[in-house]
Order: structure tokens, then C-alpha cells, then sequence
């Protein structure tokens, strides 16, 4: 009984350290101003589980890039698609001029189920060209 006892303790230790990685993960992605940095920090959140295809969702995602989030729109059958840009963006130009503002740097494209708002495919460039 004292063992099976110790097992549960160290399962419940493994998942608060998790819990406790995913948030310093968050914190620390949205306290930086560098790209680079910002795209590891994403990186390591998905190589870590802190966000996960098929569980994460589409709120989630907005509530940890902030800012660098920008949902692009429905792709068709049942899907949306946005992108998290971790490069300062070019300012668009007056809304009275028609014409497509350039992006800049490195960006994680993520795909999500547009109903249930699960992260469904997600891709990290290293340059956009």
C-alpha cells in the first residue's frame, strides 16, 4: 500500500512540474520582444505538450500569443485557418488604399476544426517569402 502510495505521489508531482512548464512557457513567451526567441518558446510549447493538436483550441491559442494571433478565416468544409506571427508586423496603409501590406519573419500557420475550435494541423515556417 505504501508503495502504490508513493507511485500516485510522484504521477501527481509529474503532472503539477507539466502544469507548472506550460505556465512559465506562457509567461515567458509573452513577456518577449525578440522573433527568435518567440518562435522557440512556441516551438518548445509544442515539443512539451503545453499546446496539443486535437485537445488545444482556437480560445486557447488567442489567450497565450496575445497580440501575435490573427485568424485569417474559414478555409471550407468545416475548417479556419490563423497565424501567429512572431515578427512585428508592417503598419497597413489607410483602409482607403486596396492593396495587400507585405508580412515579415517567421510565423507558426495553424489550422482549427471551425465549430469545436480544436487545433487541428499546425506548420512552423522559418522565413515568409
Amino acid at each position: 500500500m505504501r508503495a502504490s502510495l508513493i507511485i500516485a505521489l510522484l504521477c501527481f508531482a509529474a503532472i503539477a512540474a507539466t502544469a507548472g512548464e506550460r505556465e512559465d512557457l506562457i509567461i515567458r513567451y509573452q513577456k518577449e520582444t525578440s522573433e527568435l526567441a518567440k518562435r522557440d518558446l512556441a516551438l518548445k510549447m509544442i515539443d512539451s505538450g503545453a499546446i496539443r493538436l486535437f485537445d488545444t483550441t482556437v480560445t486557447e491559442i488567442a489567450k497565450v500569443f496575445g497580440k501575435d494571433w490573427q485568424p485569417v478565416g474559414a478555409l471550407g468544409k468545416g475548417r479556419s485557418r490563423g497565424f501567429v506571427n512572431f515578427a512585428q508586423q508592417p503598419t497597413p496603409p489607410p483602409e482607403k488604399l486596396a492593396i495587400q501590406v507585405p508580412s515579415v519573419g517567421s510565423y507558426l500557420m495553424i489550422d482549427y476544426l471551425t465549430d469545436s475550435g480544436q487545433v487541428e494541423k499546425w506548420c512552423v515556417s522559418n522565413q515568409h517569402k
